[in-house]
């Protein structure tokens, strides 16, 4: 502690931004906590009945990816994962979701059934279908994850018979 410059004092867990209030002597001051943004280090996709060959997985989706990395809270309400077209190259942690499919490079879909499996450092959720390589971003309560190389593979297509 510096007199009249530092406070240091133990943020409770959370996510986004949280407003607080300081009071020294019947002076009071608010202040906003930004918490840091999630970060995704790994992922873990389990074997479908498609995905024999580690060469991609079913188009179909309904796939288990599992997430590895920091900052994802408690609370699956609050944490969103999107599968995108290509990595996202913006350097800033809080993203703007499009609305509309304006922009074809860059059309998010969530994944579904977002559960918490380990606190803050571990979830896992359903890929959606789809097809090429895709790209993982998570967002927990209006903060996106710095963008990431972490990515899969759906299957190609298969020519079975031609007439």
């Amino acid at each position: 502690l510096t007199p009249h410059v530092t406070i240091l004092c133990d943020a409770p867990r959370g996510s986004g931004y949280a407003n607080g209030t300081l009071n020294v002597n019947g002076l009071t001051t608010r202040f906003t906590l930004r918490y840091a943004s999630p970060t995704l280090i790994n992922m873990t996709i389990s074997n479908d009945d498609d995905n024999n060959d580690n060469n991609g997985i079913s188009t179909r989706g309904g796939v288990l990816a599992t997430l590895i990395g920091t900052n994802f809270n408690s609370d699956p309400n609050l944490i969103s994962v999107y599968v995108v077209n290509h990595n996202i190259s913006s350097s800033s942690s809080s993203l703007i979701i499009p609305s509309s499919d304006s922009d074809s490079t860059w059309v998010p879909v969530l994944c579904i059934n977002v559960s918490i499996l380990t606190f803050d450092i571990m979830l896992s959720c359903l890929l959606p279908p789809g097809h090429g390589r895709k790209f993982i971003m998570v967002i927990v309560d209006g903060q996106a994850s710095p963008p990431s190389s972490i990515s899969f593979q759906f299957h190609p297509p298969i020519i079975t018979h031609v007439s």
